[in-house]
């Protein structure tokens, strides 16, 4: 943040209302030089009161970041949720959802959706339904088409893989868990040892 500061014409003093002043800074660092010389004396800090009456009235509005391609994805994923069943209970989605969706949401953004479905049709609860479901379903929630043995197959395979990873990631976390205990139980038995060698003496 940053303040302009303009001179007023001698004798000239105006004041604002606090609740209407909006600064925006520049150059803070020349300005705080000014003021501690200004402060130095009371013409300085006449001066300078001076022009603090003729603070520049600027927008401190800071514009709202731009969200990312997964958190708009994220966020339209829990748009389409709410509106679709058949999104909220993770039903298989019938080939060409996509297509419907365009022509309910026709200025929804190609790219951020491809990302939203993504992230639906790669989640556990999507994948076990895939894994033993029969039939998909469209935006409606009628029955659209079959799921096919090669797709429910992929989805087995998908959640075996994902299983496995996980499985290993809890053994290493648990390996790791393990090895801080040791490394605390041996510290603690060296200094039981030094406090023990340090009363014998």
């Amino acid at each position: 943040m940053t303040i302009r500061i303009q001179p007023l014409r001698k004798g000239l003093i105006r004041t604002f209302p606090a609740a209407v002043v909006a600064v925006e800074v520049v150059h803070s660092a020349r300005f705080l030089r000014r003021l501690a010389q200004g402060l130095a004396g009371a013409a300085g800090c006449h001066a300078m009161l001076r022009q603090f009456a003729t603070l520049t009235m600027l927008s401190m509005n800071t514009p709202n970041p731009v969200p990312s391609p997964a958190q708009a994805a994220r966020a339209l994923l829990k748009q389409l949720q709410a509106d679709f069943p058949v999104f909220r209970q993770a039903k298989p989605l019938s080939i060409g959802i996509d297509k419907q969706l365009i022509g309910k949401l026709p200025d929804v953004n190609r790219k951020i959706l491809r990302i939203a479905l993504g992230m639906h049709t790669n989640s556990t609860r999507y994948l076990k339904a895939m894994e033993k479901a029969a039939e998909r379903y469209n935006l409606e929630g009628n029955v659209d088409g079959e799921v096919s043995e090669t797709h429910r197959t992929h989805a087995a395979q998908v959640l075996r893989e994902r299983q496995k990873k996980e499985a290993e990631q809890r053994r290493v976390e648990r390996a790791a868990q393990q090895a801080e205990q040791a490394r605390r139980q041996s510290e603690e038995k060296l200094h039981q040892l030094a406090a023990k060698f340090s009363r014998s003496r």
